[in-house]
């Protein structure tokens, strides 16, 4: 009898240690919270941070060695966005983006001066940063800070082929050196032509935090994107208009296309 309590004790505690490696082994969610917004769970660190795009991997371009690399966050120190190249970008497979997602990322700017353009977020099909694509008459999206003197503010905007706001929506006045969380959801057959909408979520404190501001695009007629594969994490505007500088992060990007 002993011999078989030992075996049936060993076997419950097989099933058991089975169980908690099912419960561990690659979680999507806990209580309907993807794993990779979490940052702690009762002040413990979890590793949720793992999901988060690795930007040393990312391709840079950097005219004026302004931009700083980690593996979750990118620094602009006095990036002159109006005068030299900058960008950030993986190549992520073709049409990678050419159906429903949502990601999301931290953006903070810390100082600006005269009329800087920055995005922090960038879909395209082409490579380049936003005047090259819209010289090119190239169709991209993206989220960028913009400071035309006294207003700071974000702007999700799409080229279609002519401006890089042939679409736009404008926020409300941003605070520098405020951090931001911005989830951007794409619906590829929604909004007013059923040509794919885009939709930016600007919270405070966290992803899950107060709602600052959404903005919302519709794509034009005719105008749904396609072979969209590269993202970007900076894409300067690079008119050769001034010096004017920006500095600050995008941080902690997820893509779930």
């Amino acid at each position: 009898m002993k011999k078989y309590l030992i075996i049936l004790a060993a076997f419950l505690s097989i099933a058991a240690w089975t169980g908690t490696i099912d419960t561990v082994v690659n979680p999507s969610h806990i209580d309907g919270i993807p794993v990779a917004n979490i940052d702690s769970i009762d002040g413990v660190a979890t590793a949720g941070g793992s999901s988060y795009e690795d930007f040393t991997g990312y391709t840079e371009s950097d005219e004026g060695s302004d931009i700083g690399i980690a593996e979750n966050t990118i620094t602009w120190t006095n990036l002159e966005s109006r005068r030299d190249t900058g960008i950030v970008y993986k190549d992520q497979g073709a049409n990678y983006f050419d159906s429903d997602f949502t990601h999301q990322f931290v953006a903070t700017v810390t100082a600006r001066t005269s009329a800087t353009i920055v995005s922090f977020w960038k879909i395209a099909g082409n490579i380049g940063d936003i005047v090259d694509l819209k010289t090119a008459t190239n169709q991209f999206t993206g989220v960028a800070f913009q400071y035309p003197n006294p207003e700071h503010r974000f702007i999700l905007f799409s080229c279609e082929g002519a401006s890089w706001l042939d679409v736009n929506d404008v926020s409300s006045n941003i605070t520098v050196s405020t951090t931001y969380y911005l989830t951007v959801s794409y619906d590829r057959d929604g909004g007013a032509n059923g040509t794919g909408q885009f939709v930016c979520t600007i919270r405070t404190v966290s992803h899950t935090g107060t709602v600052f501001d959404t903005l919302t695009i519709d794509q034009s007629a005719a105008k749904q994107h396609s072979g969209f594969r590269y993202n970007y994490v900076t894409s300067t505007y690079d008119d050769a208009a001034d010096a004017s500088t920006v500095s600050g992060t995008v941080s902690n990007l997820t893509l779930s296309p």
